[in-house]
């Protein structure tokens, strides 16, 4: 078990659950599809990720607003509540694992890391989910 497994069963997340609902958070009325391509999950690994996130109440699937054949995800009271309290744990988690460098190195770091992530794949075959 890793170490942010560890740090999010306490609280009933794993780390892609977390991921999903922080992603959720951060871009009111995404939709699954762009959810997806901001995890690198393929579509047969996202569904059953929203379908028990939704099952639990923490997130739920609405008819967009602006385009009634798009379905998409929001965050429940209970998944903001819940998203609140992973927070707090990650950032205990974070502070553990990056000890003596400064919030403004972790940020830095972590700006670079999602620019490396945003990097377009030459192999195909190393796009997408990892798993």
């Amino acid at each position: 078990m890793s170490q942010a497994e560890a740090a999010l069963a306490p609280v009933g997340l794993t780390p892609r659950e977390y991921d999903a609902l922080l992603c959720i958070s951060d871009r009111s009325d995404m939709s699954q599809l762009e959810l997806s391509k901001a995890l690198g999950l393929h579509a047969p690994r996202m569904v059953p990720l929203i379908d028990g996130l939704e099952v639990r109440a923490l997130v739920e699937r609405v008819v967009s607003s602006q385009d009634r054949r798009r379905n998409v995800l929001r965050l429940t009271d209970g998944g903001r509540a819940l998203l609140e309290s992973s927070n707090r744990v990650v950032a205990d988690l974070q502070r553990k694992l990056f000890g003596e460098i400064t919030d403004r190195e972790r940020k830095r770091f972590q700006k670079l890391v999602e620019r490396l992530a945003a990097m377009p794949c030459p192999d195909e075959a190393h796009q997408g989910d990892p798993d």
